[in-house]
């Protein structure tokens, strides 16, 4: 979030970001997810992100799903 409230983006709290991801590894790059419609809010600037934990249940040969706690800081 420090990235998109720096220049040359310049926004506010409160902004709704949306995004999409892929991923890459050694076999190539994966196709690009559908935009996140709900996206989320810029709140703060975390000083550091919360540990990364694989949620295995969620997850299939071609999902990946993850978890992570709430971001701290500002």
């Amino acid at each position: 979030m420090a990235t998109l409230r720096a220049s040359p983006y310049s926004l506010t709290y409160g902004t709704l970001v949306q995004a999409i991801v892929s991923a890459e590894n050694s076999l190539g790059s994966s196709s690009f997810s559908q935009v996140n419609t709900v996206g989320a809010t810029i709140q703060t600037v975390p000083t550091q992100m919360g540990a990364v934990s694989i949620n295995y249940a969620g997850s299939s040969l071609t999902t990946l799903a993850v978890t992570w706690s709430a971001l701290t800081g500002d």
